[in-house]
């Protein structure tokens, strides 16, 4: 779950640029890009693209619940932003991990 400190307060108050950011972007392996694309390949872009903006990027693909992939990442890295590919199952539990 995600945990709202007062770290992550601190790193989202309004300016906060997003290059002082560390962004985890969790890939859902059963999405219809992932299967077409390739998962090396989709991880390498995905990486490229958003490297620029943040601090920090970690391209993670699961499989399962996105809660428990998260949980799995956040014991090893704390993150400021979560991003969630994959379809609307994926999506969904992203919501509910931030609401």
């Amino acid at each position: 779950m995600l945990k709202t400190t007062a770290r992550q307060k601190k790193n989202n108050r309004p300016g906060k640029a997003l290059s002082q950011l560390k962004a985890l972007v969790l890939i859902n392996e059963q999405a219809g890009t992932v299967r077409s694309m390739g998962a090396e390949l989709l991880s390498k872009k995905v990486s490229e693209a958003l490297a620029p903006l943040f601090l920090e990027t970690k391209v993670q693909l699961f499989s399962g619940d996105i809660a428990e992939a998260f949980a799995k990442q956040e014991k090893d890295d704390e993150f400021d932003v979560l991003i969630a590919g994959g379809g609307d199952g994926t999506l969904a539990s992203a919501a509910r991990l931030v609401l």
